[in-house]
């Protein structure tokens, strides 16, 4: 393998640097949050709605291959949202020319693919959330019938944070 560990090693260290907001909503690569909360979290307030008779809509979207499909202006953008810029700078270089050696029978093709980051780069679960938390807020702001926060209210037993229920996204590769 020609991955560079130490690159990688950099790059996850300039991510860690900085905060990122994450939202209410993620679980999955997030620290503390796995994505079994969010989907046993969905099957309650699924099971609670249906109980208590209240109508609903529950939808569920995968996104099939979801970090190597994010396009790299996204990624960009998203790194300049999130890192300083010499650190941004960096990490963009890392997803525009990572490059893809393909063996063929006769020779070795060298190919610079134009979406996502480097395959198995630790870094790249936190950039695809941070470029689709900004992708879903929109979404979410557009088309929420009630104001984010106060759809469907729960208190955290271990924060006692007030938490909205009625959105929630998980990642797992």
């Amino acid at each position: 393998s020609s991955f560079d560990p130490l690159g990688s090693a950099y790059a996850a260290g300039q991510w860690k640097n900085c905060s990122h907001d994450a939202r209410d909503y993620e679980q999955g690569f997030l620290p503390h949050r796995r994505r079994e909360n969010a989907i046993v979290t969905r099957l309650v307030v699924n099971w609670r709605l249906c109980k208590s008779r209240t109508p609903h809509v529950m939808s569920f979207f995968d996104m099939a291959n979801a970090f190597e499909s994010t396009h790299h202006d996204l990624l960009d953008d998203t790194l300049s949202a999130e890192l300083p810029d010499c650190a941004a700078h960096v990490l963009k270089q890392r997803h525009r020319y990572s490059t893809v050696l393909l063996p063929t029978p006769d020779r070795t093709l060298l190919l610079r693919p134009r979406t996502g980051g480097r395959q198995g780069c630790r870094v790249e679960p936190s950039k695809f959330v941070a470029a689709f938390r900004r992708s879903l807020d929109a979404f979410i702001d557009d088309h929420q019938e009630l104001p984010r926060g106060k759809a469907l209210l729960t208190t955290c037993p271990v924060t006692l944070a007030k938490v909205d229920l009625s959105v929630s996204t998980f990642a797992d590769d």
